[in-house]
């Protein structure tokens, strides 16, 4: 267009004076170089266009490939310590935490009638494996352990659903709720070991289901088992099936935990 109006003004002006024919010549001369500066910098801007759009495209394969990848190798995990080695999924619907206990012991036994006996034992050695399921009302816990012959064994192996109301349904092997002495933790005892009482009449660990309840000050426990000590049984074995229900009432400012 500008080159066209340029022609024009020549071809007009061909009679005018000289001075004004290269005044109006340097002036079209200048307006061409315009135009071609006008051109490029056009030029340049549809290539940096076309570079951006080239580029986001490939940063979209990128991004695209990396979620692929991600998805192949699964969910990221959350991993550390807090009351144990924990893992976890980021969305706090999976964990696991590790705890252990190792209890060990010297001896000195001296009797009239009997020659003096001393020596070193190993009177506990357990690992824990608790944490959640699915969601975090669905709690597990899995408790192998190695007695002092050598021997291993499992106490607690369950399944517990918790509801929002404070109820909670629990089935596998488990301790029984009956003497107060033996439901705190070995781990949390405060003298060396429970009582020859606790050693007489405590039911132990067993098999059955449980259906709980708690609120700030009141917690009831109700269970079906196979009946005292019978940890890792069989079902056709002829237990003596029992019914085990301890209600507790909560004085003061201290919480349930306080209590375990």
């Amino acid at each position: 267009m500008f080159a066209t109006t340029a022609a024009l003004v020549t071809s007009v002006l061909l009679g005018v004076q000289d001075p004004q024919i290269e005044a109006l010549t340097d002036l079209v001369h200048e307006l061409r170089s315009e135009v071609s500066e006008l051109k490029n910098k056009q030029s340049k801007s549809w290539i940096s266009a076309q570079r951006a759009d080239e580029v986001r495209e490939l940063v979209s394969d990128i991004l695209a490939d990396a979620d692929t990848r991600s998805n192949l190798q699964g969910s990221a995990a959350l991993a550390g310590y807090d009351g144990g080695a924990f893992l976890k999924s980021t969305d706090g619907n999976w964990s696991v935490k590790i705890n252990g206990l190792l209890q060990s012991r010297w001896l000195y036994n001296k009797a009239d009638t009997q020659t003096s006996q001393h020596g070193f034992e190993m009177r506990r050695t357990k690992l824990t494996f608790s944490g959640h399921v699915v969601d975090p009302s669905w709690t597990y816990k899995i408790s192998p352990t190695w007695s002092r012959a050598g021997g291993s064994n499992t106490l607690d192996a369950y399944i517990q659903k918790k509801f929002d109301d404070g109820s909670w349904f629990k089935f596998g092997q488990f301790k029984a709720n009956f003497l107060r002495e033996n439901i705190v933790s070995s781990s949390k005892q405060l003298t060396v070991e429970r009582s020859m009482l606790d050693n007489a009449f405590t039911y132990g660990w067993t098999q059955g289901v449980e259906l709980g309840w708690k609120n700030d000050d009141v917690k009831i426990v109700a269970q079906y088992t196979d009946g005292p000590n019978q940890s890792n049984t069989v079902a056709l074995q002829d237990p003596v099936n029992a019914w085990t229900v301890r209600a507790e009432f909560r004085f003061g400012d201290a919480g349930w935990k306080d209590f375990n």
